[in-house]
């Protein structure tokens, strides 16, 4: 069997999908107020049109260690249910 011969990229010049009001996310969820970000105004970018406002810190904190709680409790379920499971095994292995 003959190589395939390489099929070459020609790019046309359309722009499928407009990247440039995108920006990199906060590690926290939060940007300070002088982190230089643009806001588009509304009907600029045409598929939002509702404003939403910033979150506070006191918000950004509450969503966080809810977050954490939630992430603790379903760890104490495992931790728990993987002792009910040895304690069982060690149980039956003693007997």
């Amino acid at each position: 069997m003959g190589k395939k011969p390489k099929k070459t990229f020609e790019d046309d010049g359309r722009t499928i999908a407009d990247m440039s009001g995108v920006e990199r996310p906060s590690l926290f969820g939060f940007r300070s107020s002088g982190s230089g970000s643009k806001k588009p105004e509304n009907g600029e970018n045409g598929s939002h049109t509702e404003e939403q406002t910033p979150m506070t810190k006191q918000q950004s904190k509450s969503y966080i260690g809810g977050a954490l709680l939630a992430g603790l409790l379903i760890a104490g379920v495992f931790i728990l249910a993987g002792a009910v499971a040895i304690a069982v095994m060690l149980a039956v292995w003693t007997h």
